[in-house]
């Protein structure tokens, strides 16, 4: 099954938490056993969720590079991983792309995402139920953007990001066409 939840308001952050446990619920309805949790501006390979599904894993995620620290790529999450490490495990993984369990939302209730507004919070959460993310680093995730990091901007900088953000969604049609470099 293959599903798109769609946007829930016009501040791109804002309507994250409420797609993610719609996104869920339906996971659970339907019977499925896994969910991958992706991002829009993700831009997988196209055999990166049978990559992470061969990992046999509760949650796993690809690694995401943020930069380069002494000429090695590093990706986000923590700790910090480096490539082409295999599978390790991690206390938090970008929401960009993570392949869950479905069963692991048993632990949590119906709306997971509704009381963490950061990465590193809902995996707190399911740490605390007993589970852990892993990440394989093997597998590279491309995003069109890097992170936002939107609280290290002034004011004027972050309205006008949200200006431009809110024309784009309002007037452009979503981009789904796969680029591969």
């Amino acid at each position: 099954m293959m599903d798109e939840i769609g946007n829930t308001t016009m501040i791109p952050w804002v309507g994250l938490s409420d797609m993610r446990n719609e996104a869920v619920a339906r996971a659970c309805r339907s019977g499925c056993e896994y969910a991958l949790l992706i991002e829009n501006d993700a831009l997988p390979e196209p055999d990166m969720l049978i990559k992470l599904m061969s990992e046999e894993m509760p949650i796993v995620a690809p690694i995401i590079f943020d930069k380069e620290i002494n000429g090695a790529k590093v990706g986000i999450g923590l700790p910090q991983r480096i490539a082409d490490n295999g599978i390790q495990p991690m206390r938090w993984v970008p929401l960009t792309a993570v392949l869950f369990k479905v069963n692991v939302f048993n632990a949590t209730g119906p709306m997971p995402f509704a009381s963490t507004t950061l990465e590193s919070q809902l995996f707190q959460l399911l740490w605390h139920y007993g589970h852990r993310a892993w990440m394989q680093t093997d597998v590279e995730l491309k995003v069109a953007s890097q992170p936002q990091r939107m609280f290290t901007k002034d004011w004027k900088s972050l309205w006008e990001w949200l200006e431009r953000t809110y024309d784009r969604m309002r007037n452009d049609e979503p981009d789904r066409s796969y680029k591969s470099e």
